[in-house]
């Protein structure tokens, strides 16, 4: 029985083993149709159609697929995978060659990149848990292709690539890539980058060779480049360098940079290093041909900029430099010395360009038109806006002539404007004469052929002694030798085409009349004026007629008889003649001035000399002024004297309402007053002395009083402003939040560079008890920032802290220290100031407030104010800062002890306080910017 059973049992393992080895037989002969099958399932799963799958081959150690295509994202031939059985259960190849590669990224939300993304996310997820003895194929790719094509770009990269299982990577491959923007197209021709490097490390090696750089073909912005370069990885931390060529191989710019691949940003610097341009070699046609049309010219070029870049976009910035430039045309010649361009912008990766910013600086620019020479120190020039095609700019330049005689000043422009879509809007003013002269104008010009049109207007100009002259305006009218003033008003239109030959026509208003002197200016006249078809080589005339005046002294206006005043200019303005009128003198209540005002002057005016005496007197003052000027006939210089009459000052006899029509809000003076003043007037250049003398005189304005100034002041030289040294002001006393008693001032006014600035030799004042005093300082009015070092003795602590915000402190003894003080603008600043007690002293801090809010703090926290509610100190020091925003803070510092606490503990005490030390400092701060502004007013126009 049971060897029966056994026998069938025997026969059925016998049917099951063959049968199992029939079945293995023919899935074997059906293998690759299975595993093409399976693929294609599997891929279908994940949302993939248009699968193409053709297996040529599987054997136990060697899988090989002929064609594998996602359309349009993959197409693949003749991959072949080798492994072995064991490596391939664990998941493993031993080698990946794949003949042939084309992936298209024109299309990232493809499902093929989809679920490649999704197999990333679980990957990395699985990589927490992989094995570390996982090892890499062997990976070898003859030929791949990436393309993309879209709005923005059309790239295309061909190459070869290398993987090895110890990572080891090489990359070979050639780059064709077309990118586009609203301002054109560029693209990269035939770049050969070459890669090597190491997948673990993250590490690599990259070389750029052969690269063309090209411009739109219908269009280009510049002629093709050349690029070469190199670059490493470490990380996610790359560098890298390039060298921009011409077609030629000139060397144009070096690029370096650094890039973080990780947060997608990093930066590129590049320099240009002395490009010589010249007219027989390198122009900047040969690389922009947009500048086809600029004449030949000379220079080294030097540049140096960067690219700072973001995910979304770049920001560039640089400085370019270009010396010794030289430029002549036709009959305009041009030498600068140096053109400085700074520039900043913004690039999207969509090609706009954003956020513009760009500076221009010309120095030493010199010009000669036919047989005029010109001369300009600077010529700045600044453009900023949301994009290349509109942009707002500003410009500023001065210009003189060159000639021995000067056909006109040294003028200083500024423009503003803006330029849209081809078009030139401009606006902006002529400043000559130290600002006496100030023309606004504005025009449009078409960028393309530079015609244009413009208007000008002549803001009111003060002509003569207090202002200008018509010889001052040119050389070419100092055969006058008039001696005119006035304020004059006009508009001038003009219209020229690509010759820049302008035709113009003016009308002009003269108002306020013709000087006489330095101190007395006839104005108010009221001229019609005419001219039209104007040109420098024409002879043209300018009519005025219905002529009536003012007369002005120091800006002063009062009512003259009528005259008549013709000024007519010959061919080339070689000459010209102008005629006064008679004056007489009748008192006007419009202007600075108030009062009526009598001129009397007796002497001569004529064409080349002048002689006048006489005098000027008020109502309220009597006589003011006595004054002389002589100009003697053929000399160039005016001779001018002038003598103040002392003037009393008081509420009931002489006030500044007496005097002017708008005196300084809440000025009132209360003192005597006299001066004189003699100077020599030769072209621009004034020199001369002047003595001041102020007696017994106090001021108030605002708040602040200066009461009993005296003081002599002796000016040596006008232009710029000097005196003679150990100038000294005294007060009896200043009030303004705090009183300051007995200062006196020594000084002089000097010159620093260009700036006369008042130098302190010393500064004395009581105050808080004690004493202050400046030494060796300086004050310059002109600059924004001013500093001086206060020295303090003796300063009653008591009454120091009764100004500051301390209800609960009480304090006494005497400091003695240093505050630095920087007056910047309309704030002090104070950094570090230190005062330390000059012997023992009470501090008694008594606040029930804060022994409330600091209750939870225990048994030391009462301790604390047990001690301060009556702290005898042996040493107490402060440490002031009063910063340009936020709290004033006080530094604390005291060693003592409480005699009535613990058996006088020694302690001490560190305390930091915030309050408000305004109404200590503004005191200083008021009457800093009451001598700044009296300064400024003093010494403008005068450096």
């Amino acid at each position: 029985m049971s060897g029966s059973l056994t026998g069938k049992i025997g026969k059925v393992l016998i049917f099951l083993v063959l049968l199992c080895v029939m079945s293995a037989i023919g899935l074997w002969q059906f293998r690759i149709p299975l595993i093409e099958f399976a693929a294609r399932s599997y891929l279908e799963e994940q949302g993939l159609q248009s699968v193409e799958l053709k297996v040529g081959q599987f054997e136990p150690d060697r899988l090989q697929i002929d064609r594998f295509a996602v359309a349009p994202a993959v197409e693949t031939e003749n991959i072949q995978l080798d492994f072995s059985l064991l490596d391939l259960l664990s998941g493993e190849l031993d080698r990946v060659i794949v003949g042939k590669a084309t992936l298209d990224l024109s299309d990232l939300e493809h499902p093929l990149f989809q679920w490649g993304r999704r197999l990333a996310d679980s990957t990395g997820e699985d990589q927490v848990s992989a094995k570390p003895s996982e090892k890499l194929p062997f990976v070898t790719i003859d030929q791949f292709r990436v393309t993309e094509q879209n709005d923005q770009r059309d790239v295309s990269i061909r190459g070869s690539l290398l993987i090895t299982p110890d990572e080891e990577i090489k990359l070979q491959s050639l780059i064709d890539a077309t990118f586009y923007a609203d301002a054109g197209s560029y693209s990269v021709q035939k770049a050969r980058l070459n890669m090597t490097g190491n997948l673990a490390n993250l590490t690599a090696e990259v070389t750029l060779q052969d690269a063309i750089l090209k411009g739109d073909d219908t269009a280009p912005v510049f002629k093709p480049l050349l690029v070469k370069g190199s670059g490493t990885l470490v990380n996610t931390e790359a560098q890298f360098e390039f060298t921009v060529l011409t077609e030629a191989e000139e060397r144009l710019v070096d690029i370096q940079g650094a890039a973080d691949l990780d947060a997608m940003e990093g930066k590129v610097a590049y320099r240009v290093k002395n490009l010589s341009f010249s007219p027989k070699g390198l122009q900047p046609s040969h690389i922009l041909p947009s500048l086809s049309n600029l004449p030949e010219f000379a220079g080294d070029l030097n540049l140096e900029g960067e690219v700072v870049f973001r995910k979304e976009y770049a920001k560039t910035s640089g400085i370019n430099i270009l010396t010794g430039l030289k430029i002549k045309h036709e009959v305009l010649e041009i030498d600068i010395g140096e053109f400085r361009t700074a520039f900043a912008f913004d690039t999207n990766f969509t090609g706009l360009t954003n956020n513009v910013n760009f500076d221009a600086n010309l120095i030493d620019l010199k010009s000669k038109i036919s047989d005029h020479k010109f001369y300009s120190s600077h010529v700045k020039f600044k453009a900023v806006g949301p994009n290349v095609e509109d942009l707002a700019f500003e410009t500023s330049t001065d210009i003189s002539s060159a000639d021995p005689n000067p056909l006109f000043p040294k003028l200083d422009i500024l423009a503003s404007g803006f330029l849209n879509k081809g078009n030139l809007d401009f606006s902006g003013t002529l400043k000559g004469l130290k600002d006496q002269l100030l023309v606004e104008y504005n025009g449009d010009v078409e960028t393309s052929t530079g015609a244009g049109k413009a208007t000008f207007h002549l803001r009111p100009l003060q002509l003569g002694q207090k202002g200008i002259s018509l010889a001052t305006l040119s050389s070419k009218l100092k055969g006058l030798n008039l001696k005119e003033e006035g304020l004059v008003s006009m508009d001038v239109s003009g219209s020229w085409g690509a010759d820049f030959e302008p035709v113009i026509s003016l009308s002009a208003n003269l108002d306020k009349g013709y000087a006489e002197t330095s101190e007395t200016v006839l104005s108010g006249a009221r001229l019609s004026v005419s001219a039209n078809d104007v040109t420098y080589k024409k002879p043209f005339k300018l009519m005025l007629q219905d002529i009536s005046a003012d007369v002005a002294t120091a800006g002063q206006n009062a009512a003259v008889g009528a005259n008549r005043l013709d000024l007519s200019v010959k061919e080339g303005w070689q000459s010209a003649t102008l005629s006064p009128a008679a004056l007489s003198v009748t008192p006007s209540k419009d202007g600075y001035w108030k009062p009526k005002t009598d001129i009397k002057a007796s002497g001569l005016v004529g064409l080349g000399q002048l002689d006048l005496t006489g005098e000027i007197s008020t109502d309220p003052t009597g006589k003011l002024i006595d004054f002389n000027l002589i100009q003697k006939a053929g000399s160039k210089k005016i001779t001018a004297k002038a003598i103040l009459a002392p003037q009393q000052f008081s509420e009931l006899k002489l006030t500044l309402s007496d005097l002017l029509n708008h005196p300084p809000d809440d000025l009132t003076l209360n003192g005597g007053i006299a001066g004189q003043i003699e100077a020599t007037i030769e072209g621009e250049k004034i020199t001369g002395n002047a003595l001041l003398e102020l007696v017994d005189l106090d001021v108030a304005q605002s708040g602040m009083q200066m009461e009993g100034i005296n003081g002599r002041f002796q000016i040596r030289e006008f232009f710029p402003l000097q005196t003679e040294p150990n100038q000294q002001l005294t007060a009896d006393r200043i009030i303004a939040g705090i009183p300051i008693n007995k200062p006196m001032l020594n000084f002089q006014i000097i010159t620093e560079g260009e700036d006369p600035v008042l130098k302190i030799d010393r500064l004395v004042m009581s105050l808080f008890g004690g004493g202050a005093e400046i030494r060796d300082g300086t004050i310059n009015p002109f600059q924004d920032v001013n500093e001086l070092e206060l020295a303090l003795t003796s300063l009653s602590l008591e009454e120091l802290v009764a100004l500051g915000d301390f209800d609960d402190v009480e304090v006494s003894g005497r400091l003695k220290g240093i505050i630095p003080i920087r007056f910047d603008g309309n704030k002090i600043i104070v950094a570090n100031g230190a005062l330390e007690s000059e012997g023992p002293g009470v501090l008694k801090v008594r606040s029930e407030e804060a022994r409330q809010a600091l209750a939870s703090g225990g048994s030391q926290t009462k301790l604390l104010f047990d001690i301060l509610e009556n702290f005898n100190y042996k040493e107490l020091s402060l440490k002031i800062n009063k910063p340009e925003s936020g709290e004033d803070l006080v530094a604390l510092h005291a060693e003592g002890s409480n005699p009535e606490v613990e058996d006088s503990r020694p302690v001490i005490l560190n305390v930091n306080l915030s309050t408000n030390l305004d109404r200590i400092f503004n005191t200083l701060l008021e009457g800093y910017l009451l001598s700044e502004e009296a300064l400024r007013a003093t010494l403008r126009n005068r450096n």
